[in-house]
């Protein structure tokens, strides 16, 4: 009798105090590797779009280094295309456009490119340089700066036909968009909307897919040649961009900034 009491004790199960501890320390185990993977996630989404952003504007930063030196210098806008030196003419008069592309049109049979032209503000020799990093409220325009805001789907509609597609256009069930104006309110200039979305130039767009990159470029071309007589002409590049993103249901601005230097030997 004495052995069979014992063996019923030692059968005994839990009680209910005792899995009410169990599951509130599982719980708090189950939520903190929930915690680790929800920040990991934020984590990489916010590496993507760094790495992203800036692929791009070194993409458009290679491109003026080999576009023709009066198209970087805005030599169409000026009264003579060189001066009496035989040197191209530096626009320092308003900002100007400069021809730059966005990559092959993919919503034709043809190998054509995308024109995706840029507002660069001249800065003439002698002149302040751009804004520090520092200054800058990001999302917010400094004063002199000219924007350049484009979009980048990063997370194509399942629902589109072709990559060049942009959300707004795609097929089905399409994911929440916005108007510029809404999505950057700290812009002084928006894209012109002078064509159908999506249709002869995807990157001008008057909404921006919830997904999207949104990426602001502001650029600045300065004559660094010396006023002596020199072997070389020269002249550098700057680039401050901010791009945002969705962080869960924050938006964050991010800041950087590229430089690199250009140099024409003159015809003699």
């Amino acid at each position: 009798m004495l052995l069979l009491k014992r063996l019923r004790r030692t059968q005994r199960g839990m009680t209910l105090v005792e899995v009410v501890i169990a599951l509130g320390i599982f719980a708090l185990a189950l939520g903190g590797v929930l915690a680790a993977l929800l920040q990991s996630r934020r984590l990489t989404e916010g590496s993507i779009a760094q790495n992203t952003a800036l692929i791009i504007v070194q993409g458009y930063l290679e491109q003026m280094k080999k576009m023709e030196i009066k198209d970087l210098l805005g030599s169409a806008y000026a009264s003579s295309p060189t001066d009496t030196n035989g040197k191209p003419s530096f626009y320092t008069a308003a900002s100007y456009k400069i021809p730059t592309i966005r990559g092959p049109d993919t919503t034709t049979s043809t190998t054509a490119s995308i024109a995706d032209s840029l507002t660069v503000v001249p800065l003439a020799q002698g002149s302040s340089a751009p804004p520090t990093l520092s200054s800058i409220t990001p999302g917010t325009t400094p004063t002199g700066a000219v924007d350049n805001l484009r979009n980048f789907d990063m997370a194509k509609d399942y629902t589109a036909t072709q990559m060049s597609t942009s959300d707004t256009t795609a097929t089905g069930t399409t994911v929440a968009t916005q108007t510029w104006t809404a999505v950057w309110p700290g812009a002084t200039s928006y894209p012109p909307y002078t064509n159908t979305d999506g249709t002869t130039n995807p990157n001008v767009s008057s909404t921006v897919g919830a997904t999207d990159l949104k990426l602001n470029l502001w650029i600045w071309v300065k004559d660094l040649t010396a006023s002596t007589p020199n072997a070389t002409y020269v002249y550098g590049i700057t680039i401050i961009y901010t791009y945002q993103y969705r962080d869960g249901a924050r938006t964050r601005y991010v800041m950087g900034s590229i430089r690199n230097i250009r140099s024409l030997v003159p015809t003699l």
